[in-house]
């Protein structure tokens, strides 16, 4: 399941160079990700708590479940139709994306944990969000 989405997150990478291609625009070398390094930190605070590998994939579930809110109201909130479908097939994609890490995280873990230290990590990512500065980001 993960390359299935590595591709597709590939795909939707193509898409985005495509459009800003379009519009004479070019991609610059990404800045770091306050959000995802925050987050990373805020999980490591209690590193040997709980696997390794369910902290991963429950930050990768909720990096993906904020991109899909932020997905969300790009779509509502454009007048181009043909980007405000664009968002909100991204958005749906971001859905699924939070959706199979969280069943990975189960299916290895447990439903009971998973959701418990889900509960936790949104509880901190929560914070994470409050302290960070308002930016145009997706990701971020």
């Amino acid at each position: 399941p993960l390359l299935s989405l590595a591709k597709e997150e590939t795909g939707h990478f193509d898409q985005v160079h495509r459009r800003l291609t379009e519009r004479g625009r070019k991609l610059d070398l990404p800045e770091a990700d306050g959000y995802v390094n925050a987050l990373r930190r805020a999980v490591r605070t209690d590193h040997g708590a709980y696997p390794l590998m369910l902290d991963r994939l429950l930050v990768n579930a909720l990096i993906e479940g904020r991109s899909c809110e932020r997905f969300h109201l790009l779509s509502e909130s454009l007048n181009n139709d043909a980007l405000r479908v664009f968002y909100r097939d991204l958005m749906e994609s971001e859905a699924r994306h939070h959706r199979l890490f969280t069943r990975l995280a189960e299916d290895r873990f447990g439903r009971e944990t998973t959701r418990a230290r889900l509960a936790d990590l949104a509880e901190r990512e929560a914070g994470v969000v409050a302290s960070l500065p308002l930016t145009a980001t997706v990701h971020g």
